[in-house]
């Protein structure tokens, strides 16, 4: 760990005078950073052939694989992992994988069939959040603004049978526990490549630890009090607890049509009931309940990336840093 932790960048004029603000990160992105779901560039004869299921962990085994690895994501860009449709031209991509990743604990329904039609049967199948130890979701009693007779978890019925909770990389370390299995993976496929993925991975390991530190410092200037959030869904258990939040509810995603006025006034009671101070969208789903909700409630809503990137926040450290501006702006 870093002896001393660089603090996160300003976004928006709350940030002036917050000695954390005032700052930079200095984990700049590297411009033309390829997003998932464009086009990559075209494989050369050495290059170790990978496909990962979503573009948070395509990014990650980038900055493992480096130039000796082509990383492609299934997921476009900004696409809704729980109901994402793969075509014909993802079985290509995983037909041509020596190295395919995937998150598991139900978070990709769309992947199974996949493997069983066009993976190689060479091909080394690495499922990230195996040996880390995985939360339950919060469960019904937590949900609000939905009718908590009907409401279940929102991965139920996704292949994820224990009901256990996927987004174990929203945990800065549990990413890093992630970036050494892809480490040893690579290793595995292509040993000729050994000191390079090693390498890779040692300084790309170093960043997160910094950023790491980072977010436990940026949320340390929130008052205890107010380190609540409401969510669209229940995705963040394990960023409230590495980082020192209370998941006090969330809202079911939305199976179409618009959200009834009794919906809306129960999610008002709620944000009214526990004083929260702002309320969490995220890119990928609807956020009208959550708008109308804080609006009669007089609350702020913001935005929080829990399983995709955008042209915004294009990596995994991005992606981290504006969900820690983001919880600072809306929670301090």
């Amino acid at each position: 760990m870093p002896a001393a932790a660089r603090p996160l960048p300003p976004r928006g004029d709350h940030f002036r005078g917050d000695s954390i603000a005032r700052s930079t990160l200095g984990l700049t992105l590297a411009a033309g950073l390829a997003l998932a779901g464009c086009a990559a560039p075209p494989a050369g004869p050495s290059q170790l052939q990978v496909v990962a299921s979503t573009a948070v962990i395509a990014d990650l085994a980038r900055n493992v694989g480096g130039d000796r690895a082509r990383v492609r994501a299934l997921l476009p860009a900004g696409a809704e992992v729980h109901t994402f449709q793969p075509s014909p031209r993802h079985g290509e991509m995983i037909a041509g994988a020596r190295v395919i990743l995937s998150n598991g604990l139900g978070l990709e329904a769309f992947l199974q069939g996949l493997l069983k039609g066009a993976a190689s049967p060479g091909a080394l199948q690495v499922v990230l959040s195996e040996g880390i130890s995985a939360r339950p979701f919060v469960g019904a009693k937590a949900v609000i603004g939905t009718d908590s007779a009907a409401a279940t978890p929102e991965h139920a019925g996704e292949g994820n049978e224990g009901g256990s909770d996927p987004h174990l990389w929203l945990s800065v370390p549990n990413a890093m526990a992630y970036v050494a299995r892809i480490r040893e993976a690579f290793i595995q496929a292509d040993p000729a490549g050994a000191d390079l993925y090693r390498r890779n991975a040692a300084s790309y390991l170093d960043r997160l630890a910094a950023l790491d530190q980072e977010i436990v410092e940026a949320v340390a200037a929130v008052p205890p009090p107010r380190r609540k959030l409401v969510t669209f869904h229940d995705a963040y258990g394990y960023l409230a607890e590495r980082y020192g939040l209370e998941v006090v509810g969330f809202v079911l995603k939305s199976q179409g049509g618009e959200p009834s006025a009794a919906q809306v006034a129960q999610l008002v009671r709620a944000i009214r009931a526990q004083g929260v101070p702002a309320v969490f969208t995220e890119p990928q789903f609807n956020p009208r309940i959550l708008e109308l909700a804080a609006r009669e409630a007089g609350v702020r809503v913001l935005q929080l990336y829990s399983d995709t990137l955008d042209e915004q926040s294009s990596s995994y450290v991005a992606m981290m840093q504006a969900n820690a501006r983001a919880l600072v702006e809306g929670l301090r």
